[in-house]
C-alpha cells in the first residue's frame, strides 16, 4: 500500500499530539502524586482533564480534516489557494511498506551524511 503525503502528514500530526499528551501527563501526574502541596495535585488533576479534552479535540480535528481533504479532491473541489496533486510512479517507486510517516527510501542523503562521498578540498 502506498502512502500519500496527504497521509503522511496526517499520521505525523497524531504521533505528535499523542506525543505530547504522552509528555504532558507523565509532567501532571508526576506533580499530582509528588507535589508538594494538595493544592498543587488538585492542579495538576485539573490540568490532566484540560490536557485529555485537549489531546482529544486536537486528534479529532486532525482525522476531520484529513477526511474533509479527502472528499474534496474526490469531488474534483479546488482547494483554498493550496494545490494538492497526488502523483503515482508508474516505475515502481511507490514504497509498498512501512509507517507512512517512516523516512522514504527514495530520499536522497544529506550534506552532513556519511553516505555521502567528501567533495575534495583544495590546499593552498
Amino acid at each position: 500500500m502506498s502512502f500519500s503525503h496527504r497521509d503522511r502528514r496526517t499520521h505525523r500530526v497524531l504521533w505528535r499530539v499523542l506525543g505530547g499528551v504522552g509528555a504532558g501527563t507523565l509532567v501532571l501526574g508526576g506533580l499530582a502524586m509528588f507535589g508538594p502541596d494538595v493544592a498543587l495535585g488538585l492542579g495538576a488533576l485539573a490540568g490532566l482533564a484540560v490536557l485529555g479534552w485537549v489531546g482529544m479535540v486536537a486528534g479529532e480535528e486532525a482525522v476531520h480534516e484529513y477526511g474533509r481533504d479527502l472528499r474534496s479532491v474526490a469531488r474534483g473541489e479546488d482547494s483554498n489557494g493550496f494545490v494538492r496533486a497526488e502523483v503515482h510512479s508508474d516505475v515502481g517507486l511507490d514504497r509498498s511498506v512501512g509507517l507512512p510517516s517512516a523516512r522514504s527510501p527514495h530520499v536522497r542523503p544529506s550534506a552532513r551524511s556519511p553516505d555521502r562521498v567528501p567533495s575534495a578540498v583544495s590546499s593552498h
